[in-house]
């Protein structure tokens, strides 16, 4: 399983903060990642891979969920951020 502990720290963050925003007053109703899937991003020289769920180009783009993906689907699930 693809590793990916500081996607998970990313987006725990981002929730955290949603949540203090909801608590303080804020009309959001929502949270969505910008991909699900992994898309490469050109001013980091296509290092670094985004998104929830692999795409394996040397392997005719299968796809593999990455540990962040059980994450947040915990996450999901449960209603609660845990680390």
């Amino acid at each position: 399983m693809v590793e990916g502990n500081y996607r998970i720290a990313f987006i725990r963050d981002h929730l955290k903060w949603l949540h203090k925003g909801i608590t303080e007053g804020s009309n959001c109703f929502g949270y969505h990642l910008w991909c699900p899937f992994d898309c490469w991003s050109w001013t980091n020289a296509y290092k670094n891979r985004y998104g929830l769920i692999r795409v394996d180009t040397e392997d005719g783009c299968s796809l593999q969920p990455k540990r962040s993906a059980a994450w947040f689907k915990q996450v999901s699930s449960s209603h609660k951020v845990s680390d």
